[in-house]
């Protein structure tokens, strides 16, 4: 499951190579963008399950709402297993939802001073994402004072990559798709609870240096029109913000010269942990990483 986003890219860049002529998906740039949408209202999500003989949250909830909340995968939470490094779940239903101290979203409120509330987990999807919601809600941590909803998401729902496919053969921006329909559910919950609260998608960081990745012992593998599709499924999380009336953090072209590729003290994703560039799990961001990508969000916000 950790490595389920990563999998996905390079398959989508594999099936890109295969089905486009050299260099299209590498120099592809997405059509102009139409105006946003009437969407219809979103239905009301189903509140977190109460489960029985839980132990208590080992955080102070605030009343009104922190004013910065954050969901996302293991992009974001980046919960290993070390203890010295993790916070405890939020999700009192889900033990495994640790966050590590200094992840980005972590990162980027400190640079703003502000408190926050970090709802990722490692393996988010489609479904968990709604429930991951509602238990901020239920637990106090998103509310009227809340400022900022801030989301990485995508890399584990299919549709998501649905969109980059789509993005890939420079079709027409889509309008209304299962992905953007997800999201746009997700803001009408957000709103109904945190009015004032802007609400931000940020795209993820790069996996694939100029169609080369970079495992260890292994320099420089070719990835025929990888840069290009990834570029592509980068672009849907811009699109959904566009349609959906979203604010938008670039986090994929800030990474840019940072790759699996790059120097290691430049190295922001790492397709191996090495002692040169340490990251909590494989094919995901360093530990320097986290800290540069909570700079960009933290600038974005400003």
């Amino acid at each position: 499951m950790k490595k389920t986003f990563a999998r996905s890219v390079m398959a989508t860049a594999i099936a890109a190579a295969a089905t486009l002529a050299p260099g299209v998906a590498a120099t592809s740039s997405a059509l102009p963008l139409p105006p946003a949408p009437q969407l219809p209202a979103a239905p009301q999500l189903p509140a977190a399950p109460q489960l029985p003989g839980l132990p208590p949250l080992p955080f102070q909830a605030a009343p009104k709402g922190a004013q910065m909340v954050t969901f996302g995968d293991s992009f974001t939470a980046n919960g290993g297993t070390n203890p010295a490094r993790n916070e405890g779940t939020r999700v009192q239903w889900n033990p495994m939802c640790r966050t590590d101290h200094n992840n980005w979203a972590k990162e980027a409120a400190r640079h703003l001073n502000k408190s926050i509330a970090d709802y990722s987990c490692n393996g988010t999807t489609a479904g968990s994402v709604n429930l991951y919601l509602e238990t901020a809600i239920a637990n106090g941590d998103l509310g009227p004072e809340t400022q900022d909803v801030v989301l990485m998401y995508g890399g584990l729902d299919p549709s998501f990559y649905i969109d980059g496919a789509g993005n890939v053969l420079n079709l027409p921006t889509p309008v209304g798709t299962p992905y953007q329909a997800q999201l746009f559910a997700l803001k009408e919950r957000i709103r109904s609870v945190a009015p004032n609260a802007r609400i931000t998608l940020a795209s993820y960081p790069r996996l694939i240096d100029n169609d080369r990745v970079c495992p260890v012992g292994i320099a420089n593998v070719p990835v025929p029109g990888g840069t290009g599709a990834e570029n592509a499924v980068n672009r849907s999380i811009a699109n959904a913000a566009h349609v959906l009336g979203m604010h938008y953090i670039d986090v994929h072209a800030a990474s840019d010269g940072h790759g699996p590729c790059a120097a290691p003290d430049q190295r922001w994703v790492n397709i191996i942990p090495e002692p040169s560039s340490p990251s909590v799990m494989p094919s995901h961001p360093t530990d320097r990483g986290h800290i540069a990508m909570g700079e960009v969000v933290a600038n974005g916000l400003r």
